[in-house]
């Protein structure tokens, strides 16, 4: 009976405190502060949306309801504004930038819908409708010619250019395995239209900047800035966890990268391509991960394997690992 009921005992324990990854647990004790916040060694330990929305996603793939419940409850009283969206940016107990970004609020109310259907708890769904209108009031629809163009605005404030008839898009804001989740559960039209345009328009640019102009008098896409960096790179993340990264490797999304890749060895953390002289610094190892998922070039992955070794405070590169492993995990 002593045996049972010590067995029965353990059950319990483990059904009420779920065990928990190593790498989740390492990701906290190196990043996370009173289980509530996310820091960013390399930029000041800053605060972003972006992070807070990233580890409350990461706690719900490790069935982390205390950690994710402590996440909410700070960036609510912390960083979300009284339109339900978040400031993007807090440091020094205070909010930097009140201005959005909007990567950040989608992976806020992703988690918040995945935290339902984890732990069916209507606080959760309750606060996902509430933010999910705010996001729609920054998704613009355009037909032009039979074809409609979703104009993802980046933030409340910044990217509308009035005098200029254009309106500032970030292709890496275009998130499809996000819009595809909501539009399952809304069954709201604007998702899936967002979901097609991302995988057919945005991502299927070629040789693609880190921002374009959309005109609202030619109704049509123009390139702006003449770079790519580390979060234009994280769209092959984004295509891979939907899926769909063939896209991006037949339309040529990156193919001015990787013929740099092949001809210098490395891929820079920020790539000129108009053809000007390449910065020397290196990109995050993730970076390498994600352009093997393409061109499944091994050398790629031993890059890769080799920079994690020696980069250990890149909260960026392992909380996208972290996802990348979670969601794949639940497929």
């Amino acid at each position: 009976m002593k045996f049972r009921y010590l067995i029965f005992s353990i059950i319990a324990i483990f059904l009420v405190k779920p065990v928990l990854s190593a790498d989740w647990e390492s990701f906290k004790a190196k990043f996370m502060k009173n289980n509530e916040y996310i820091v960013d060694p390399y930029n000041n330990y800053r605060v972003t949306s972006e992070a807070q929305g990233y580890g409350m996603l990461i706690a719900v793939l490790n069935n982390d309801k205390y950690t994710f419940d402590k996440m909410l409850n700070w960036s609510i009283n912390n960083l979300q504004r009284e339109d339900k969206l978040f400031n993007w940016h807090w440091n020094g107990g205070k909010v930097i930038d009140k201005n959005n970004a909007l990567d950040g609020d989608l992976f806020i109310a992703y988690s918040l819908l995945m935290a339902y259907k984890t732990w069916k708890d209507e606080k959760y769904i309750n606060l996902f409708n509430q933010i999910l209108p705010a996001i729609k009031q920054l998704i613009l629809p355009i037909l032009w010619d039979n074809n409609e163009n979703i104009l993802l605005i980046p933030a409340k404030y910044g990217f509308i250019h009035e005098n200029e008839g254009t309106i500032t898009l970030i292709p890496s804001y275009y998130i499809p395995f996000i819009f595809n989740e909501f539009y399952n559960y809304t069954a709201d039209e604007i998702w899936e239209k967002l979901y097609n345009y991302t995988l057919n328009r945005i991502y299927s640019i070629r040789d693609i900047p880190f921002s374009v102009d959309y005109s609202l008098f030619s109704k049509n896409i123009c390139k702006v800035t003449n770079y790519v960096d580390i979060d234009t790179y994280r769209i092959i993340l984004y295509a891979y966890l939907d899926e769909n990264v063939d896209i991006i490797r037949s339309s040529g999304t990156f193919q001015k990268v990787i013929e740099f890749y092949k001809k210098e060895g490395y891929i820079p953390i920020k790539f000129f391509l108009d053809g000007t002289p390449q910065t020397k610094e290196n990109s995050p190892y993730c970076v390498y991960r994600w352009f093997y998922f393409i061109y499944n070039d091994k050398k790629l992955l031993e890059i890769y394997e080799k920079n994690k070794e020696i980069d250990k405070n890149n909260y960026f590169c392992e909380a996208l690992d972290l996802i990348e492993k979670g969601l794949k995990r639940g497929k």
